[in-house]
C-alpha cells in the first residue's frame, strides 16, 4: 500500500512539475484530466467510494481538453446543462432512493436555465406551462393528490404559451374567459357547488377582454335573467339571501 501511495504521488509530481531542482516550474500546459487521474490514484489508497469515483468521472467530462493554464476560462465555458447533469449524477450516486426527484429537479433547471457558467441566462423559450409540467413531475414523485394534479394541469393549460421571460406582460394578455374557466375548473376539483358555478356563469356572461383590460357587458348579463332566477330558487331554499338581491333579480 505504501508503495502504491508513493508511486501515485510521484506520478502527480512528474505530471505537474518540470525543469530542474534549482528552477522547478509547473507544467501549465498539462491537461486537467491528467491531474485528476493522478489525484484520484492517490485517494484510491485511502477512500473506496462510488460517490468519489463519480465526482472525478464527472469532473473529467466537464474539463475534457482543458489545460491547467486554461482552467479559469474553461470553467466559465462549462455549459449549464452539463453542470446540472454532472451534479445530478453525483447526487443520484449518493442518494439512490431520491433518483426520481433529483432527475426531475435537474430537468426543471435545464429547462429554465441556458448558457454557460460565465454567462448564465434564462431560457427565453421556456414557458410557464412547461415549468408547471416539470414541477408536477416532482410533486407526483412525492405526493398522491388528484386535486393537486388537477391544479397543475389547469394552470399548465392556461399558461402554456406564457413565457417565463415575459411573464408579467403575457399574463395580462390572457383572455379573461380562459382565466374564469381555469379558476372554475380548479374550484370544481376540490368541490362542486351550484352556487359557485352560478357565479362563474355570470362572470362568463358579463366579462370580456383580457386579464389586463377587463370589460363588462351589461347586455349579455341581462340575457341571463331566466337562468339567474332558476338558480335563485335553489339558492333561496338552501342559503340566506339578501332581500335586495332577490328584488333586483325579480325586477330584471
Amino acid at each position: 500500500e505504501q508503495a502504491s501511495i508513493i508511486n501515485a504521488t510521484a506520478d502527480l509530481v512528474v505530471d505537474l512539475v518540470d525543469g530542474t531542482i534549482g528552477a522547478p516550474e509547473f507544467v501549465m500546459t498539462q491537461l486537467v484530466t491528467v491531474v485528476l487521474e493522478d489525484v484520484k490514484a492517490i485517494l484510491d489508497n485511502f477512500v473506496d467510494s462510488d460517490v468519489v469515483d463519480e465526482v472525478f468521472a464527472e469532473l473529467a467530462k466537464l474539463y475534457d481538453g482543458v489545460t491547467l493554464e486554461g482552467i479559469a476560462s474553461g470553467t466559465l465555458a462549462i455549459a449549464m446543462d452539463d453542470l446540472t447533469n454532472a451534479v445530478a449524477s453525483v447526487l443520484v450516486k449518493a442518494m439512490a432512493d431520491q433518483e426520481a426527484n433529483i432527475n426531475a429537479s435537474a430537468d426543471l433547471i435545464n429547462y429554465l436555465v441556458a448558457g454557460e457558467i460565465g454567462a448564465i441566462a434564462l431560457d427565453e423559450a421556456a414557458t410557464v406551462g412547461g415549468v408547471i409540467d416539470l414541477a408536477k413531475a416532482i410533486l407526483t414523485n412525492n405526493v398522491e393528490s388528484e386535486q393537486a394534479e388537477a391544479v397543475f394541469d389547469e394552470l399548465s393549460t392556461l399558461l402554456a404559451e406564457v413565457t417565463v421571460a415575459n411573464i408579467g406582460e403575457e399574463i395580462l394578455a390572457l383572455d379573461i374567459d380562459d382565466v374564469i374557466t381555469t379558476v372554475n375548473n380548479i374550484t370544481n376539483a376540490f368541490f362542486v357547488n351550484d352556487v359557485v358555478n352560478t357565479i362563474y356563469g355570470i362572470a362568463h356572461a358579463g366579462l370580456y377582454g383580457t386579464l389586463g383590460a377587463i370589460g363588462f357587458d351589461a347586455t349579455s348579463l341581462q340575457l341571463l335573467n331566466p337562468f339567474l332566477l332558476l338558480q335563485y330558487r335553489f339558492i333561496s331554499n338552501n342559503y340566506l339571501v339578501n332581500d335586495e338581491f332577490r328584488v333586483y333579480l325579480m325586477q330584471k
